[in-house]
């Protein structure tokens, strides 16, 4: 996903009228209108008023991801036209940070591109045959990188400041392949025996026009793509193109091609005529008699082409700087193999945006299509005055957890939101046995079971209650409002997750804990994402640690204490999987959350990855990912009163797809593309339908659907029925054209509102309002 930051104009309220237009379909389902027959029409337009959640810019991304997966050619893209061969391999995709040559490992051949490398005869002029193959090596330089670079916006048209991109991106003198003929008939053929023969390269016909042996080796070929004989006092028609003979004598002839007269040209010679192609002269079969006719054997095509040993490719005598030749041959002059080295002259990309062709030859391409990502999972790392919070997506739907509290001068001095409201962590539990000291402030936590390939986190409540005179705890799921009591000795299971109760206790008012205990696999120290993502929790040690512990923090820190680990600096750690769904056998990064060196501000101070930042544009927010198999991308948003960060979880493993191909290849399908827009934006996609994220007090277009301007709190609830812990999905008419509004109440209801529209059945006729409270349950409203 990439966020699109271009400066446009703002709403245009014509845009935006409401009312029943003729043209909107009366009933359709989600993706419907907004992929139909696999042709998407639609723009998802997230909010930029005060108060947004960043989350909401991540919500969009996943409804975009979702539109993708109905578009034809979803997945791996779609090739049409030509040959072409995926560059991966069954139990290895091309992922970030990977080599193309790594990955497909085995040489590009027949099998793979079976018209454009085809295994093949050869024929010399003494009517010997020769068995051939032919290959492609890729170069060692094809590596999938994150760049940012000013000559790639310029190569598409593009304006302003470098906008991030996955690609390929080649420096100048990078190798990028190989191409080899080789003759595997021995002994191989004698060089003499060539001219006047025709030979298969790539697919295309060329006629061997000249061969020179000794301290030089150069072959000189003529493209024979079109090629034709023309006899003296006829027009002939080749290649479309109507030809005669003005002149002809026993060294030299003269042609007109559609009027055009070209010079004297010898046999080899070429001529470029007005539209760029060449014609070449091929045999001249002159014959002097009177009752002889004379003729020319003639091609029509890119031209003339030299081919000497260790030099530059020459296309009708002009250097072609990126083609370097090779003739194998042995000491008596028998040819064993053509190699042709393609290195770059200058900065060459390869993206979703753009190809590379071979020069001169022109018949082998390099071409991407869009990037794969599985899944748009979001994840925010929020500061503000006195918290620093982390809003994701659980099991059971998108939730809030307040990780560190601050004091007044900014220093964070509790594990939770703050003293009353803590998130209780601890690194033995499961052996140890922890006390939950409801009395003292203890509040939450955060359940989690993980084996080698499944995780699954629960963020409870826990209240120490009286039931029928027995003293008992009282587990409250905060996504589902489920609860679960249990008395001392008995155990509440949440999924996989066991929580023993091993002692509680309640005097009154003055005293409320209990112990616990869990099974195994099971902590209170780490969270896992729907997607798997894990993250580290803080717990409290008051050791002076030299080195970074992963999670520990210490709050009255003395001695040499380690950055990351204490009140001013503390690293929140996340692990991704690998390919292969291993849960945190992935790389791991970290953001950095501080104080601000001003009081009352804690935010994301850095964000540190294995890759370096790219600015998105002039937004002030920078662009990282993790260089591996799932690619997790983060980005620092600057900009705002409070540093935050974004992550964007693909849950398995994204990778490109590169295609070596024939020239007349046409890449499509995959991702559906960017249909990301800002609020401020909308007059941009005025023609099409669209998907609105986000209420209306912080997505004005969302505040222009429903009429009422920008509402908010309970003047939203007021125009919409929608409160606490609830969300809307509601169609609207725009100019013959579909809105559909995904909004919550707050952040957690937009992000199930969004899980509810991708995963089950949604109306999205005009008219049709859905109000719903978890990711799995809404109602269709009576009208």
């Amino acid at each position: 996903m990439r966020f699109n930051f271009r400066q446009i104009s703002a709403i245009a309220t014509s845009a935006l009228m409401i009312g029943m237009t003729a043209g909107v379909a009366a009933a359709a389902s989600y993706p419907a209108p907004f992929v139909s027959g696999g042709v998407a029409n639609v723009a998802v337009v997230y909010g930029t008023g005060a108060g947004v959640s960043l989350i909401d810019q991540v919500q969009a991304g996943t409804i975009q991801a979702s539109l993708g997966t109905f578009t034809t050619g979803t997945g791996s893209s779609t090739v049409t036209g030509g040959d072409s061969v995926l560059i991966e391999k069954t139990s290895d995709k091309y992922n970030l940070g990977n080599d193309a040559a790594t990955v497909f490992v085995s040489a590009v051949d027949g099998e793979d591109l079976p018209t454009l490398l085809a295994d093949g005869t050869y024929t010399d002029d003494d009517n010997t045959e020769y068995d051939y193959t032919q290959k492609v090596n890729l170069g060692a330089n094809l590596d999938l990188v994150h760049f940012s670079d000013t000559d790639y916006d310029k190569a598409i048209g593009a304006s302003g400041t470098p906008t991030p991109t996955i690609g390929i991106q080649l420096a100048g003198s990078a190798h990028v392949l190989n191409y080899t003929v080789d003759f595997t008939t021995h002994p191989a053929y004698n060089a003499a025996t060539l001219e006047t023969t025709t030979m298969k390269l790539m697919g295309r016909e060329y006629y061997v026009l000249d061969v020179i042996n000794g301290t030089t080796n150069k072959t000189t070929f003529l493209d024979s793509a079109n090629s034709g004989v023309i006899t003296q006092g006829q027009t002939s028609t080749i290649a479309g193109r109507t030809i005669s003979l003005e002149f002809i004598s026993s060294t030299e002839v003269r042609l007109v091609v559609d009027g055009t007269t070209t010079n004297s040209l010898a046999e080899g010679a070429t001529f470029k005529l007005p539209d760029g192609t060449y014609v070449g002269v091929k045999d001249i079969l002159y014959d002097s008699k009177e009752a002889g006719t004379s003729k020319v054997e003639i091609s029509v095509g890119s031209g003339k082409l030299e081919v000497e040993h260790g030099a530059e490719v020459q296309l009708n005598d002009v250097s072609i700087p990126e083609i370097t030749g090779f003739l194998v041959q042995d000491t008596s002059e028998k040819l064993d193999k053509i190699v042709l080295k393609w290195t770059t002259d200058d900065e060459e990309f390869i993206t979703p945006a753009l190809s590379l062709t071979l020069p001169a030859f022109g018949a082998l391409k390099l071409s991407m299509g869009a990037h794969t990502f599985p899944a748009q999972e979001g994840t925010s790392v929020e500061g503000s005055s006195d918290t620093i919070e982390v809003k994701t997506t659980l099991k059971d739907g998108a939730v809030t957890i307040p990780i560190l509290g601050a004091n007044s001068t900014g220093e964070f001095a509790t594990i939770g939101k703050d003293s009353t409201n803590r998130l209780v962590t601890n690194d033995s539990a499961a052996t140890l046995g922890k006390i939950f000291n409801k009395t003292g402030g203890d509040k939450y936590m955060v359940l989690s079971w993980n084996s080698t390939t499944e995780s699954e986190s629960y963020y409870l409540r826990a209240d120490v209650v009286t039931e029928d005179t027995v003293t008992k705890v009282r587990f409250t799921n905060e996504i589902t409002n489920a609860e679960k009591t249990v008395a001392n000795g008995d155990t509440a299971s949440f999924g996989s997750a066991d929580i023993t109760i091993n002692n509680v206790t309640r005097v009154g008012g003055l005293l409320e804990n209990f112990n616990f205990s869990l099974n195994a696999g099971s902590s209170i120290n780490t969270l896992y994402t729907a997607e798997g993502m894990k993250i580290y929790l803080p717990y409290e040690s008051n050791v002076s640690f030299t080195s970074n512990i992963t999670g520990v923090i210490n709050f009255t820190p003395t001695g040499n204490q380690k950055a990351g680990t204490n009140y001013d600096s503390w690293y929140l750690v996340f692990d991704t999987e690998d390919k292969d769904d291993n849960l945190g056998a992935g790389d791991s990064f970290n953001v950095t959350v501080d104080e601000s060196g001003t009081t009352n501000k804690v935010h994301v101070q850095t964000v540190t990855t294995d890759s370096s930042s790219k600015e998105i544009g002039s937004s002030d927010n920078f662009e990282y990912y993790v260089i591996a198999d799932l690619a997790t991308k983060v980005v620092h948003m600057t900009g705002g009163d409070y540093d935050s960060a974004v992550v964007t979880y693909p849950g398995e493993q994204s990778y490109a797809n590169l295609y070596v191909s024939s020239p007349d290849t046409v890449v499509g399908g995959g991702a559906i593309g960017e249909i990301l827009v800002k609020d401020s934006e909308v007059s941009s996609v005025s023609s099409k339908n669209l998907i609105v994220v986000g209420g209306s007090c912080i997505n004005s277009v969302a505040a222009n659907l429903l009429g009422d301007g920008a509402r908010c709190g309970s003047a939203w609830t007021a125009v919409t029925g929608v409160g606490t812990g609830q969300f809307l999905i509601q169609s609207f008419a725009k100019d013959g054209k579909v809105a559909l509004l995904v909004a919550g109440y707050d952040v957690a209801d937009t992000q199930n509102a969004v899980t509810y529209l991708k995963t089950k059945t949604v109306d999205t006729a005009v008219g049709k309002k859905y109000i719903g409270t978890t990711s799995t349950s809404a109602t269709l409203q009576v009208a």
